[in-house]
């Protein structure tokens, strides 16, 4: 796939030193070649040039050395692969660094470890639901009496969580949902740690004993344990000194003085930073009461936790059955198609997941090639000296 991409790329670029020759006969003196491409410009409108292309003496009103038509570069650019669309966002971006696609291997390899070895994989995550949520079309006769009479706004909300599995689709009992405290912003912020554990630990880790639980990198969900905090700057000098002490890093001239004393902050802090603890999440010792295994999915792949799909689901389901338009409605909704997550429908979801899994798997595999290629692991690659 490289090397055609590289024969393309050749080749457009031949293409283009052919039209910088052809130029210059023009301004040698082939008077009609002149005409011509200034009769392209003008019927260009100089967009070329102001569209950012090789040329740069449109603009200052002299000859441009680009010799290629609108028409020639649309197909030149669609020949290699360019589309002219929105592009990628944050998340695209984010799928693609370096950290992340580590974060992403060894959770995709972990994963499939333990399916090979027969654990039950748990899925869990939240999302939220306003009160005034509604479908955008209706069947409606143009008559405003024939349209729902929806409240503005979004109105209350309430916060959902769930964990499911292939063995019993939306765990039994292990649901979770409240009235947020305001109807708009990060619904994240109102699902805090101290929340979220008391749920596990209620409602989810003993019905899941000797299993999996995958969760994501949400903040409350990746709480540190005390002994895992890093020392910060915000420390005073004698609680960095209690810092130092607690993880058996206090240096060797600080043994038998005051280490307040002949340290400075500064040096307190480099000195803590040698020692950095390895990180420790609460979730992760709450986990361990219960023989549960907690697995950590990668930044920006919620393609990868079938829940999402599930959401997706459910909210529509709840779009289309909310006429009331009150808070008891939609809470009683919700049991509801919740009910309709058997197993069955989420084996569906999480085969979804799968497929992604080895996509990203076959995207691996290539990168690791396109990477030997440019690395010269395919003897020269695409040096210009070959022959």
């Amino acid at each position: 796939m490289a090397l055609v991409g590289a024969s393309r790329v050749a080749r457009i670029l031949a293409m283009n030193a052919e039209g910088s020759r052809a130029g210059a006969r023009a301004e040698d003196g082939a008077g009609p070649m002149t005409r011509v491409r200034d009769s392209q410009g003008a019927s260009a409108g100089v967009g070329i040039g102001e569209a950012g292309a090789v040329g740069g003496g449109a603009r200052g009103g002299g000859q441009s050395a680009y010799s290629w038509s609108r028409t020639t570069l649309l197909r030149a650019l669609q020949d290699i692969g360019f589309t002219f669309s929105k592009g990628s966002n944050q998340y695209d971006v984010a799928r693609e660094k370096p950290s992340v696609i580590r974060q992403r291997e060894d959770f995709i390899d972990t994963q499939r470890q333990y399916r090979a070895s027969g654990k039950v994989i748990y899925y869990t995550d939240e999302t939220c639901a306003n009160k005034n949520m509604s479908v955008y079309r209706s069947w409606n006769d143009g008559n405003l009496r024939s349209r729902l009479d929806q409240p503005s706004g979004k109105g209350g909300r309430i916060i959902i969580a769930h964990a499911c599995s292939r063995e019993t689709g939306l765990l039994q009992g292990a649901g979770l949902s409240f009235l947020g405290k305001k109807s708009t912003g990060d619904y994240h912020k109102e699902m805090n740690g101290p929340t979220r554990l008391k749920w596990l630990e209620d409602d989810v880790f003993p019905k899941i004993s000797d299993g999996v639980l995958v969760i994501d990198r949400a903040p409350y969900h990746l709480t540190l344990t005390d002994d895992a905090r890093l020392a910060s700057t915000k420390m005073k000098k004698a609680e960095f000194a209690e810092w130092l002490v607690r993880h058996d890093a206090v240096p060797h001239s600080c043994l038998f003085q005051d280490c307040r004393q002949l340290k400075t902050k500064a040096d307190m802090k480099a000195e803590a930073d040698k020692h950095r603890p390895a990180p420790r999440y609460q979730v992760q010792d709450l986990a361990r009461r219960f023989n549960v295994k907690i697995l950590i999915s990668p930044v920006a792949h919620p393609e990868l936790n079938p829940i999402e799909i599930v959401w997706g689901t459910v909210k529509m389901a709840l779009k289309r059955a909310n006429v009331d338009f009150t808070i008891a409605a939609l809470k009683a909704s919700v049991d509801i198609e919740f009910a309709k997550i058997t197993a069955d429908v989420w084996c569906r979801y999480e085969d979804h997941a799968i497929k992604m899994e080895e996509r990203y798997r076959d995207v691996g595999v290539k990168r690791e090639e396109v990477e030997a290629v440019f690395s010269g692991g395919c003897g020269g690659g695409w040096g210009t000296g070959g022959g």
